[in-house]
């Protein structure tokens, strides 16, 4: 019997990283490591920029979890990656996710989602450049277009789908 406990034991040490919490207080703080491989999960290519300030320009949208059937928010630890490119036809595209911290992050904005910047290394490694409630002074959004609000400005137009702007991402279709 104590053998079998131990071999749990030794095998749920070696399981990987704990799951992500989902609801409830907890909070999920997004590491480097949770963007790795955004690229393999669910995505909607072309997915319509639906706010002023969104750039225009091919892009895809990338999200980790599905959203459970009835729920009215996104589950704590879902992350949402948009990959950008120029309309001028560059070829190098702008990475900006938004990760929902939970329990009482951005209360004054898109109530516990965070916001990032990414670059990718020449390996395709996703690396957070700047993270936060809010854009860092004299950062803007798609290759400096001036934007008149930062993240929280424009997704709270979105509140009713837990302030994720983009249509494929509803919560209610």
């Amino acid at each position: 019997m104590r053998a079998s406990l131990s071999l749990v034991l030794v095998l749920s040490a070696c399981g990987g990283p704990p799951p992500v919490p989902d609801a409830g207080t907890q909070t999920f703080i997004a590491l480097t490591r949770d963007f790795a491989g955004f690229r393999s999960w669910r995505h909607f290519d072309g997915a319509a920029m639906d706010a002023a300030g969104h750039p225009m320009g091919a892009n895809t949208l990338f999200i980790n979890r599905d959203v459970p059937t009835g729920s009215d928010t996104f589950p704590v630890g879902t992350i949402i990656v948009r990959e950008q490119f120029p309309a001028d036809g560059g070829t190098t595209p702008e990475l900006h996710a938004m990760a929902k911290r939970g329990a009482s992050f951005n209360t004054m904005g898109a109530h516990g989602w965070e916001w990032f910047e990414l670059t990718e290394t020449m390996e395709g490694v996703a690396l957070i450049y700047w993270r936060g409630a809010e854009p860092p002074s004299g950062e803007s959004y798609s290759n400096g277009i001036v934007v008149t609000s930062d993240c929280n400005g424009c997704h709270s137009m979105a509140v009713d789908n837990d302030s994720v702007m983009n249509a494929t991402t509803r919560l209610h279709p």
